[in-house]
């Protein structure tokens, strides 16, 4: 069967010698994996109990910092697993890498934007890469839980239904493309003006100025941490001129973009 299906997907004959080492390699891996499991068990180093570790992510999706601060308290993490057999640094970045990944989808569960989650678990497992201290390696574990929780938090708490959450997400992630309220309006399976009624019931702003100012705030964002040119941040965010954007940007902070680039702390 294995040669049958390497033939048909790649037109080549295989080797009964590679399918029988391959065999072989993986009744090995079964054998290797039980005496692991007898010697863990011989030894009561087991791995973390599932409902223990389930309850981590549980807070984080709930956003309940005490909850996790109190669980984090009393787990005993010593031998609970081994990712690493040659190195005691690898096998510390190994178990918060894992651990972030997992934390980060319990963050999107719980509401957070999936871009924002992502890329923060890609910051801190750089962060983590970069490091040769295993007391660094967990502070920035534990640091990125308790960051997640205090995002997600902030995301409850604004309190609002599914189509608009949907909305915020999606002129997230599109700042830089040209988002029209019909183009909103089919991805949340709304008619265009009953989307923009619950939107302003919901939000207290019109959808056409929630763009609007989510677009200057990614503008103030570039003015301050880029060196990119006033008329190309007005092109890229899709303004019509940068006539407009100047105006606009102007209302939204009080100031000119040059103004601002200059002394961004005075936005009002």
């Amino acid at each position: 069967m294995a040669q049958l299906a390497h033939y048909l997907l790649f037109q080549e004959e295989l080797d009964e010698m590679v399918i029988s080492k391959q065999a072989k390699l993986v009744e090995n891996m079964e054998v290797f994996v039980e005496q692991q499991v007898q010697s863990r068990r011989s030894n009561a180093s087991l791995h973390m109990d599932i409902h223990k570790e389930r309850y981590i992510w549980q807070c984080i999706k709930e956003g309940d910092k005490e909850g996790l601060t109190r669980h984090l308290q009393e787990l005993n993490l010593d031998g609970v697993g081994l990712l690493s057999t040659k190195s005691h640094i690898r096998h510390t970045k190994n178990s918060a890498i894992v651990s972030i990944a997992l934390a980060t989808r319990a963050a999107i569960d719980g509401g957070l934007y999936p871009e924002i989650a992502f890329t923060m678990s890609d910051l801190y497992i750089q962060h983590i890469e970069d490091s040769h201290d295993v007391g660094q390696i967990n502070f920035y574990s534990y640091e990125y839980l308790f960051e997640l929780i205090e995002r997600v938090n902030a995301n409850k708490s604004s309190n609002q239904s599914k189509p608009i959450r949907v909305c915020k997400n999606y002129i997230f992630n599109h700042i830089y493309d040209s988002i029209s309220i019909d183009e909103l309006a089919k991805i949340v399976h709304l008619n265009p003006v009953y989307l923009s009624q619950l939107f302003k019931k919901e939000t207290g702003l019109s959808l056409g100025r929630y763009i609007q100012r989510e677009k200057l705030f990614e503008a103030q964002k570039l003015l301050v941490q880029t060196d990119t040119s006033i008329a190309e941040i007005s092109s890229l965010l899709q303004f019509s001129d940068q006539s407009h954007f100047a105006s606009a940007f102007k209302k939204y902070t009080g100031l000119t973009p040059r103004e601002y680039r200059k002394n961004p702390k005075y936005n009002t």
